[in-house]
C-alpha cells in the first residue's frame, strides 16, 4: 500500500510544485476533527494540483504570445487566442 503523504507529494511535484512547496501545501491542511481532515485533505491536494496545472498552462500560453488578455467589467481576466494562437491551433489540427 502506498504512503498517502508521499503519493500526495509526488502528485504535487508532477503538477509543477517543487518538493518543498508540495510538503508545505500538505502541512498547511488543518482541521480540529481528524475525521474531517481525512475528508478535506484529498480535496485540497487535488485543488492545488489542478490550479497549478491550469495557471502554469494558461500563463505559458500567454508568455508564448498565443493568447491575448483583457479584463471584464467584474475585474476578471479574460483570455482569448490571438492570431498567432489560432495559427498554432490550426497547425495542431492538421491545417483544418
Amino acid at each position: 500500500m502506498d504512503d498517502p503523504i508521499q503519493s500526495s507529494i509526488q502528485y504535487l511535484i508532477e503538477t509543477g510544485w517543487t518538493e518543498e512547496q508540495a510538503k508545505n501545501l500538505i502541512k498547511a491542511i488543518n482541521d480540529p476533527s481528524a475525521e474531517r481532515l481525512w475528508e478535506i485533505a484529498p480535496k485540497w491536494i487535488e485543488h492545488c494540483g489542478e490550479t497549478k496545472f491550469y495557471v502554469t498552462g494558461m500563463l505559458d500560453s500567454v508568455a508564448m504570445g498565443l493568447v491575448s488578455v483583457s479584463m471584464n467589467e467584474e475585474g476578471e481576466w479574460m483570455f482569448a487566442l490571438n492570431d498567432k494562437g489560432l495559427g498554432v491551433g490550426k497547425t495542431l489540427q492538421g491545417g483544418m
